[in-house]
């Protein structure tokens, strides 16, 4: 009889194994959950137009998105000032910066239960769009935690890269890890406390996209992450977040997702783009699963036309051929957004 139990709770233990290491996406909806007058991206460039003193009568590209809005500005303020671009760039960083840094002043950590739905998780990378650090908080407990960044083994040393390039793949790679849980943070966009590497506007969106077509691609016929994939080099770059698209289970909460995110999208895109040509037997190496968990509003008119019914028609049929699987959720009215982002995690867990 103890035999048999014995082996029982052995294969319960070995059905609940993960198969693949969890990562969570997050954006900035945890974020606004506690803080429903976090600033628009809108509202940090019209106050930029405060801060330097230029007329808003000539802002009117409200519909363009928010990258091109910032490089519209910066180039605003170059003619106006007749000064050095990347002097320009640091300059609006810092003061957009100082603007996120106030909305969160008072804020020490993110919802007691988003805390709790994270730790219950027990990711093994997080990867966020944010440019604070609340989630790295959710962690900590009390105890310090030191935030640091370093080159991955295979780069370090690579005398083709100059200087600057060194310093970028730095940044680009921002890392948190806990050694008590184990759990390694990407900042994709940047960080808050390292200007140089946030990202606002195109330019900086396609510095990282070079930099990952030039871990994860190399060679179009030959494309690197597959061979990582096949002899397990993967595990060895845990420094990079783009391959954790190929090698975890990803699942994407409180992010928008937005057409602005093209490193995103990017990613997505070239890793469906293996997939469905199955170059170099791909199917059998991206074994991963990616989940989009979309919360959104419903809306709807007086005739009973849902507008979210179209939208989430269109996502789900443009998911399906990114190899994504797209998990729709209609809620009623912002409030319901925690509720469901709890639901969420406590399904992921």
């Amino acid at each position: 009889m103890l035999k048999k139990n014995k082996n029982s709770n052995n294969k319960k233990r070995l059905n609940n194994k993960r198969e693949k290491p969890v990562c969570l996406l997050i954006g900035n909806g945890f974020n606004r959950i506690n803080n429903p007058d976090f600033p628009s991206w809108d509202n940090l460039i019209l106050n930029l137009f405060d801060k330097y003193e230029l007329n808003k009568n000539d802002y009117d590209i409200k519909t363009t998105s928010y990258p091109l809005k910032f490089e519209y500005i910066v180039n605003v303020i170059n003619e106006e000032r007749n000064s050095w671009h990347e002097h320009t760039y640091k300059e609006c960083k810092e003061k957009i910066i100082e603007d996120l840094d106030k909305s969160i002043t008072d804020k020490k950590n993110l919802d007691k239960e988003i805390i709790e739905g994270l730790r219950d998780c027990k990711p093994d990378y997080i990867i966020t769009t944010n440019y604070d650090t609340l989630l790295e908080k959710a962690f900590a407990y009390r105890s310090s935690y030191k935030y640091g960044s370093r080159l991955d083994k295979t780069h370090a040393n690579d005398k083709k890269l100059n200087n600057r390039e060194r310093g970028r793949e730095v940044y680009l790679n921002k890392t948190a890890r806990f050694s008590k849980r184990n759990v390694i943070f990407y900042h994709m966009h940047g960080i808050n406390v390292d200007i140089k590497s946030i990202c606002l506007g195109y330019e900086h969106y396609m510095r990282i996209i070079k930099k990952l077509r030039d871990v994860i691609v190399k060679n179009e016929r030959d494309p690197e992450i597959l061979n990582l994939l096949k002899t397990g080099e993967h595990k060895n770059m845990s420094n990079y977040f783009c391959t954790r698209f190929f090698d975890s289970d990803i699942h994407i909460i409180g992010l928008g997702l937005e057409e602005q995110e093209i490193d995103i999208w990017w990613l997505l895109c070239y890793r469906a783009y293996l997939y469905f040509s199955n170059i170099n037997n791909a199917r059998n190496l991206i074994k991963n699963k990616i989940i989009y968990h979309d919360v959104h509003v419903t809306k709807s008119t007086n005739e009973g036309y849902s507008f979210e019914d179209d939208y989430q028609k269109q996502k789900e049929m443009l998911f399906k051929y990114l190899y994504v699987e797209y998990d729709a959720i209609n809620i009623e009215n912002v409030n319901q957004y925690k509720d469901k982002y709890v639901e969420i995690l406590k399904g992921i867990k």
